[in-house]
């Protein structure tokens, strides 16, 4: 299996809603993604807020005002499931999304 170089990747920002709980803590998270097309990437790790996104998935972006590329929609699921797990309740979420 061929290991991707950080050089080869780039960051891209997913906009994040925080609920009234104020979660997640941050409005934004950025994710190292391999770029497929102009506006087409590969996800290349593993989020810790958005939901519903796994790495392997395809992505497309468009560039802000500063260049950052900013996602805009899931093009196609690579498969792969996720789960949350709750630390407050000990137990995983119901938030599964199955890919396949």
């Amino acid at each position: 299996m061929h290991q991707q170089r950080k050089s080869d990747l780039i960051r891209v920002l997913f906009s994040l809603d925080v609920d009234e709980d104020e979660w997640p803590p941050a409005s934004a998270e950025t994710m190292w993604a391999k770029v497929l097309s102009p506006d087409r990437v590969e996800i290349d790790n593993v989020p810790f807020f958005v939901r519903g996104l796994s790495s392997g998935d395809e992505v497309r972006v468009v560039r802000d005002d500063d260049g950052m590329p900013v996602a805009t929609d899931v093009i196609e699921w690579a498969g792969f499931e996720e789960g949350w797990w709750d630390y407050e309740e000990g137990n995983v979420s119901e938030r599964w999304r199955s890919a396949g």
